[in-house]
């Protein structure tokens, strides 16, 4: 198990939140009259901000977190997005609940909108991993890759590693820059790539 020191959990506290937070319109749409998971969240950001830690006020806020998420069953985006904010808050207690925060909002995305879950789950693991810091990803990696479904693993780890490496790449070229060429040739180069990268879609974009 990775170990953690007092700022490296204020870090991962705030990242929960973050997480948690990005999913908890989820839940209140769903269930807009509970504030508890709201509250959670406000809780872990107390805790990173003032470093101020009270067993009982975290323990209870997490406790009413995962109440609501049990209340909200019928709705497994809501419930999942109740879960993120009582891992959150969590994390003021024990660092890896951050990563059980991250889970559970992946969870509550894919949820939302499953026929199009792994598109959701790759662009709200794209979103996690670029925020947090780089000496922590090996504990998420190692944490995620062990929780994830096994058909989504591939998903994840693609996301990873690109953002690992600082892929990314976007090029807009106007129809008209592109140079005809004859049979003869080898084509036109659009883009540089380095080693390990690779084109992953191409699309035609309307005029606005």
């Amino acid at each position: 198990m990775e170990k953690y020191d007092k700022e490296d959990q204020r870090l991962l506290a705030i990242w929960a939140a973050d997480c948690a937070e990005r999913v908890l319109p989820i839940f209140e749409w769903a269930c807009p009259k509970d504030d508890r998971p709201r509250k959670a969240v406000e809780a872990c950001r107390t805790w990173a901000r003032t470093g101020a830690f009270r067993m009982a006020v975290i323990r209870q806020a997490s406790l009413a977190a995962h109440a609501a998420a049990r209340e909200a069953k019928e709705d497994r985006a809501a419930c999942f997005a109740a879960h993120a904010a009582g891992q959150a808050v969590a994390t003021a207690h024990v660092p890896q609940h951050a990563f059980g925060a991250a889970y559970y909002a992946l969870r509550a995305v894919t949820a939302a909108q499953p026929a199009n879950a792994e598109a959701q789950i790759a662009k709200e693991l794209h979103w996690q991993s670029r925020r947090l810091p780089k000496d922590l990803k090996r504990g998420w990696q190692d944490w995620q890759s062990r929780r994830l479904p096994k058909n989504l693993r591939q998903v994840w780890r693609d996301v990873f590693t690109a953002s690992e490496k600082g892929y990314g790449k976007v090029i807009r070229i106007q129809g008209k820059q592109v140079r005809a060429v004859g049979r003869a040739t080898q084509g036109v180069r659009l883009i540089n790539l380095e080693n390990g990268e690779k084109v992953c879609s191409v699309a035609k974009a309307e005029k606005s």
